[in-house]
């Protein structure tokens, strides 16, 4: 057990920089009302594809696997106090949306995390059977009917938003802190419908699959066969890379970016949590020790980046919005990172506990 929780949290820590990557294309402009393909041109349009291929639909559904994962591996904690941890990290995700990052994934996934915990308790074809009708039926719903809905029409064509883009600009280049608030209360309260359906069938499905992995004990299995491992990672991220270029032919149409992040993505994904896993086992302690530790602590240490970017790119602090290219963010992502890193070990060699120590006092002995 003690060794399971020194591999999740060496999972946590990679997967940080990919959450990073994700929110610094938040951070440095109005990504969730642009079309990229319209946005960018050039080279830079050529550096943001190369991005999306390896994060695009990948990045939550990928936590969210890793979530799952990690709760089974803690339920002997009893669902009780799992609840408790779940409504805290709820309050504290939302204050996060709300004085920091508006487009933060915490409140989300913790909330569907919260509607999963009954499964870790029921037999691992139950969590899986679910996670498959789930996503099942949102492939059905959502990809077949926007598919023959759109099909060779002009809505196949995803516009950016113009309004919107310059209100963001507009206040998270300025320097009113509660213009910011103000504007990140109203994008985490827009369209909480869709955004509740959303997070149902595209995030709770990869957080039961994350249950039914590891019920199924799927790393022992892969530990005694690391050859078949191996090739299910290529076959995985081959099939994902392929069908995530369907987006790139396709200049970001709606049909091809629904085949790339749902198709594409899902596959990645699970390549992904399969060499997260295979590193596990083949790399040195020393090494995976080096993201284990920032793994400990993910909460604070993702708390302090979203408060570095905010600073970096808001008018409030460099005001860097809209003003650097994505191989930029990419750079200044990548910095942040490794600082991350060398904090969580100066804070570990202080003895300086963070934000985890308040619900999980007992966590690494019970691990």
């Amino acid at each position: 057990m003690k060794t399971d929780a020194q591999n999740i949290r060496f999972m946590l820590g990679i997967s940080l920089l990919a959450v990073l990557f994700m929110n610094g294309l938040y951070y440095m402009m109005p990504y969730s009302v642009i079309n990229p393909y319209e946005y960018f041109s050039g080279n830079e349009l050529g550096s943001f594809q190369v991005l999306n291929i390896f994060i695009g639909g990948t990045v939550m559904p990928l936590v969210a696997l890793t979530a799952g994962y990690m709760l089974d591996h803690h339920r002997h904690l009893g669902i009780v106090r799992l609840g408790k941890v779940h409504v805290l990290l709820l309050i504290l995700g939302t204050m996060q949306t709300v004085f920091i990052f508006a487009f933060d994934l915490l409140p989300g996934l913790v909330l569907m995390g919260l509607v999963a915990l009954p499964f870790l308790w029921t037999k691992s074809f139950v969590a899986l059977i679910s996670a498959v009708i789930l996503f099942g039926f949102h492939l059905t719903v959502t990809v077949a009917s926007g598919y023959f809905s759109n099909a060779g029409g002009p809505t196949d064509v995803i516009y950016s938003a113009v309004q919107e883009m310059n209100e963001y600009s507009s206040i998270f280049k300025g320097m009113d802190y509660f213009a910011i608030i103000g504007l990140n209360i109203e994008i985490f309260t827009q369209d909480l419908i869709s955004r509740i359906y959303e997070l149902i069938f595209t995030v709770l499905p990869f957080i039961l699959a994350g249950i039914a992995v590891s019920k199924f004990n799927i790393a022992e299995v892969m530990r005694e066969s690391q050859i078949l491992t191996l090739i299910l990672f290529m076959a995985l991220t081959g099939s994902g890379i392929t069908l995530k270029l369907v987006q790139v032919l396709t200049l970001g149409s709606f049909l091809g970016t629904l085949i790339a992040d749902n198709f594409g993505g899902m596959m990645l994904t699970f390549g992904y949590f399969v060499l997260l896993l295979f590193l596990t086992m083949i790399l040195p302690q020393r090494v995976r020790r080096v993201f284990e530790v920032p793994g400990e602590k993910i909460i604070t240490i993702y708390i302090i980046a979203n408060i570095i970017l905010f600073l970096v790119f808001y008018g409030i602090g460099f005001g860097l919005y809209g003003e650097v290219s994505v191989g930029i963010m990419v750079m200044i992502t990548l910095s942040v990172y490794i600082f991350l890193l060398l904090l969580s070990h100066l804070m570990r060699r202080l003895n300086i506990t963070g934000i985890e120590h308040l619900f999980t006092k007992d966590s690494d002995n019970d691990a």
